[in-house]
């Protein structure tokens, strides 16, 4: 019989939900037994990336079956012109990662005074 350390490395793409709101944007993935040292969240240029890896839940045993396996995970976001690169909080929590996003002001209109010359 084949260990479950033999078999294939599994590659997975979270699931997420992405809520607009006036003044943020706020993104919740999916990462059931991820802990906050196997997980990264960079942004270069207008993508936010979000990788990681699920490890073994324990190695000093030999796993027979299973269907919780450990996982490399990947999610690229495209974040536009509308994100405030400073304004990016992340929190773990009960296997759900949420990323506050905040959105750049808009410059308000304003009306221009025209001065006789």
């Amino acid at each position: 019989m084949r260990t479950e350390q033999e078999r294939p490395a599994r590659y997975i793409e979270p699931r997420v939900n992405i809520f607009e709101e006036e003044k943020r944007i706020v993104l919740q993935a999916e990462l059931p037994g991820v802990s906050r040292e196997n997980l990264d969240i960079d942004i270069e240029g207008d993508r936010l990336t979000i990788t990681g890896r699920r490890t073994p839940e324990d190695e000093r045993v030999t796993m027979v079956y299973g269907e919780r396996c450990p996982y490399d995970f990947r999610r690229t976001f495209v974040l536009g012109n509308v994100i405030d690169r400073d304004k990016v909080n992340a929190n773990l929590k009960d296997g759900v990662l949420e990323l506050v996003l905040g959105k750049i002001a808009k410059p308000r209109a304003r009306k221009i005074e025209i001065k006789a010359g």
